[in-house]
């Protein structure tokens, strides 16, 4: 569930978050679907099939006292599937899917997204033009005309969240991260 589709929200989370050195990932992986009763006629033709888990849901720390949890189901019904981010902080608000941006303003949260991002919010969906513009920026990363948005400290981490999810909890000493994802 989380390594197949989870992995794009945690990802963008934790790029969002600016990638802070990771210090622990604790998490449960369920696979309960095939004792479930009855489901619609698209998940029945899967269930004689089905060997993976459902899902995975976590809590992450990092430095500096910040925290993301995370949770996501292959199977969660249509009305409330999404791939939804949402970053709460000492300032305000953000979250994808939809964009929203609030911050604080006279005690109460302010909507901000059309003053930061005009007219954004309401394209902000998975388009072929936003497809077509992200291959067209790993050609260009392939070809060193560009940087790559994503590096490799934000792979590792996410990577390492990951493992701590599924493995049950792992620690980590932000001191011991590998050479390869350093800086």
């Amino acid at each position: 569930a989380l390594a197949s589709t989870g992995i794009h929200p945690l990802d963008l989370a934790v790029w969002l978050m600016g990638c802070p050195p990771l210090l622990s990932a604790e998490g449960q992986a369920h696979s309960r679907f095939t004792g479930l009763g009855p489901q619609p006629p698209d998940l029945e033709a899967i269930r004689d099939e089905y060997e993976t888990d459902d899902l995975v849901s976590g809590y992450v720390r990092f430095a500096d006292g910040l925290t993301l949890t995370t949770e996501s189901s292959w199977m969660a019904p249509e009305p409330v599937q999404g791939n939804g981010v949402e970053v709460w902080g000492t300032k305000g608000y953000a979250s994808i899917g939809p964009l929203r941006l609030l911050s604080w303003g006279d005690g109460d949260y302010v909507d901000r997204t059309e003053e930061i991002a005009p007219g954004l919010a309401g394209s902000f969906k998975d388009t072929d033009v936003r497809l077509q513009r992200e291959l067209m920026h790993f050609i260009d990363c392939v070809l060193g005309r560009e940087e790559p948005l994503i590096v490799p400290r934000e792979m590792w981490t996410v990577q390492a969240i990951l493992e701590g999810l599924y493995g049950g909890r792992r620690d980590y000493d932000p001191a011991n991260v590998p050479a390869f994802a350093r800086g």
